[in-house]
């Protein structure tokens, strides 16, 4: 009786054992399945701690520091962009479930496991948080919001009419726009620096755009009491930019009119000269160039053509001036009395049949030739390589260029060009004038490279009058238009000094 009064107890234990650790098994497997989804301590996203916290917490933090603004400061100032307003979108929702999965993809069972066994969960990993925003959007926005704030445009100096002067203009300031633009983009993606600086910088006044210095020149010619044509190349050398036009009885008309070149032609001379000519130039020949160019003595001129060819001196000259590309500049006899015409030569500016000047038979030229001659000789004594020296096959160097200018530079007569610049600037050039036919003058040029304090630059300038032209108003005349492109190219040097025209 007592044997199975024990085995009854003992089942009855076993079974109560049985039904408590079931029961027990039961409670701890729902235990498991309430536990929240928690980052390990110390797990990070982009440097943001989220330890402790449930994926939805952690994604609320990450968020916050994503979405907030971005602070620019310019200069002494701030201001904020929230980054909805660029329209951004990232990519957190998906980095957070990936990193969450570890948890929040676990079975029952597993739950069960390591709960009873208070097993830690491992296998947590981020991906970088991405902040997708056009940079469009950006741009808009600054051009919208910021630049306009900022950027004061410069003013450009603008054309007093009726003198030879140009109003100061006013300098401006500006932002890097692009450089802005990549600093917010980057901040967006960075959730530890929120700040972007960026510095405004000046615009240095502008100088007088080409347009306005025509429109001055042009100006004066039509308020001048000049009966005759006027014909003006400027060439302004660091940008090559120029400005041709001509005018007949204070009316416009076409350019590139056959003038008779006279003294002029004598550069062409010395280049074809120098093209032949060993260097260091013998002392004959620099005495010959001295005379022709400073002097503007005829004799020198001869036998320096001479030099090149005995009979055909001017014309291998003229075919050195075809090779430049200039057509119509040509020299077809000697300077000395009596000398015989070698050719008659026909060019597209002599063949022209609206305006007829009846230019000399023996050497003519445009405005626009002697220009393109000038600057090529400014190019080639900067640089070795340039079209000279190219046509030249190297003959011609940058030191026999300088020669040139140098040898241009010492032709002072105080009038003209030089005339019309301040006193000590360089002006390398080469004036003409001569008698016609019929004993009168009526044409007188001047053709310059001026070195000027703020812009080098070619002024070229013919003045014809079919009557007789007296020397003086063509000397006011070229001196005053001689002084508006000085000063329209060198702003912050003008001129003051008031002609006083006879």
């Amino acid at each position: 009786m007592k044997r199975r009064n024990v085995r009854r107890f003992l089942l009855l234990l076993g079974i109560l054992f049985v039904s408590s650790a079931l029961l027990l098994s039961i409670i701890k497997f729902r235990e498991s399945q309430k536990q929240i989804c928690v980052f390990p301590n110390g797990f990070e996203i982009e440097n943001i701690p989220v330890g402790g916290l449930t994926p939805e917490f952690a994604k609320q933090r990450v968020k916050q520091i994503f979405e907030s603004p971005i602070t620019v400061k310019i200069d002494g100032s701030q201001l904020q962009i929230n980054p909805k307003d660029l329209g951004t979108t990232t990519n957190i929702d998906q980095v957070i479930e990936r990193a969450a999965k570890p948890c929040t993809q676990m079975t029952a069972w597993q739950k069960f496991w390591f709960s009873i066994w208070k097993l830690p969960v491992s296998g947590f990993e981020t991906d970088p948080i991405v902040v997708n925003v056009e940079n469009s959007n950006i741009q808009t926005f600054v051009d919208g919001n910021i630049i306009n704030r900022y950027i004061e445009l410069p003013l450009y100096p603008f054309a007093l009419p009726g003198t030879t002067q140009f109003a100061s203009g006013k300098p401006g300031t500006t932002i890097d726009r692009d450089l802005l633009v990549r600093k917010i983009a980057e901040a967006l993606q960075n959730p530890e620096n929120r700040f972007v600086e960026v510095s405004t910088s000046k615009v240095s006044e502008m100088e007088p755009d080409l347009s306005q210095i025509e429109y001055l020149l042009k100006d004066n010619i039509q308020k001048s009491n000049f009966e005759g044509i006027v014909e003006i190349y400027l060439n302004k050398l660091s940008t090559s930019e120029s400005i041709q036009f001509a005018f007949q009885n204070r009316n416009p008309v076409t350019p590139d009119i056959a003038f008779t070149a006279a003294s002029t032609v004598k550069i062409p001379i010395m280049v074809s000269s120098l093209w032949r000519e060993e260097f260091p130039v013998s002392d004959l020949v620099l005495g010959w160039l001295n005379h022709m160019i400073i002097y503007s003595e005829n004799d020198p001129a001869d036998r320096l053509m001479e030099r090149i060819s005995g009979v055909r001196g001017p014309l291998v000259v003229t075919e050195d001036l075809q090779k430049m590309g200039l057509p119509n500049t040509f020299i077809s006899g000697y300077f000395y009395f009596g000398a015989p015409l070698l050719d008659v030569v026909s060019t597209p500016a002599n063949s022209r049949t609206d305006i007829d000047l009846d230019p000399d038979l023996y050497n003519q030229t445009t405005t626009s030739d002697i220009a393109a001659l000038l600057s090529e000789i400014y190019k080639c004594a900067s640089n070795n390589k340039n079209k000279l020296v190219e046509i030249s096959e190297n003959k011609i160097t940058a030191e026999k260029c300088q020669l040139m200018v140098d040898t241009l530079s010492k032709n002072k007569i105080g009038a003209l060009i030089e005339a019309g610049v301040p006193e000590g600037t360089r002006v390398a050039h080469k004036h003409g004038w001569s008698e016609e036919t019929d004993g009168l003058l009526h044409t007188v040029s001047d053709v310059a490279i001026v070195f000027g304090p703020e812009n080098d630059y070619v002024f070229t300038i013919f003045v014809y009058s079919s009557q007789q032209l007296l020397f003086d108003d063509a000397n006011y005349l070229i001196a005053y238009l001689a002084q508006t492109a000085f000063n329209g190219l060198n702003p912050n040097h003008q001129i003051i000094w008031e002609f006083s025209e006879n």
